[in-house]
């Protein structure tokens, strides 16, 4: 008798368990499961805007001084760290570009002297471009890059080349920062 009592009750269980699968829990499954967003999606529409005049030349000088610190900083510990070639190159062709950038915001003399330090950028890059440096050169590229940026920093600060800052009446020669160069 309990064997048959066993198997009334089994069979009742998966009857039950059948019965609900087929209607289901609707209230359960509306409480969890999040209904569909009703409305259009709407495309995203793309203005450009004309940053030209926006900020001043001396801020604009300040951002890429700024932004050679950082990349030169970075390649100077990609070289003592033994750090990839590739990241050494990148760090070396920002720099250099920053660096140009700021030499189009100065006026001579400042601008010229600038050209120096510009040179000795574009040798390192060529040096790194030429082949992965061994442990010996790298940390000689690295001491003179920290020389370097040490003189650049104490030569080409903001506050020290204020008065050489191409005022923004003038006309830059030749444009080749991406914030003058903007299209009207």
């Amino acid at each position: 008798m309990k064997k048959n009592n066993l198997k009334r009750l089994t069979l009742l269980a998966v009857a039950l368990i059948f019965v609900l699968n087929l209607f289901g829990c609707a209230t359960l499954k509306k409480k969890f499961v999040r209904p569909p967003k009703k409305g259009k999606k709407t495309t995203p529409i793309l203005v450009t805007q004309d940053y030209k005049g926006i900020y001043t030349n001396e801020v604009l000088y300040n951002n890429h001084f700024v932004y050679w610190k950082g990349w030169t900083d970075q390649l100077t510990e990609s070289l003592l760290f033994d750090l990839s070639n590739k990241r050494q190159i990148q760090s070396a062709n920002l720099a250099i570009d920053d660096i140009k950038r700021m030499q189009d915001l100065l006026k001579s003399p400042k601008k010229e002297a600038l050209s120096l330090y510009i040179k000795f950028y574009e040798d390192i890059l060529k040096k790194l471009k030429s082949g992965r440096p061994n442990r010996n050169e790298a940390v000689r590229m690295g001491n003179e890059l920290e020389r370097q940026k040490r003189n650049i920093i104490r030569k080409f600060e903001t506050r020290k080349v204020k008065e050489f800052i191409i005022k923004e009446e003038e006309p830059l020669k030749p444009i080749a920062t991406i914030e003058q160069a903007l299209p009207k």
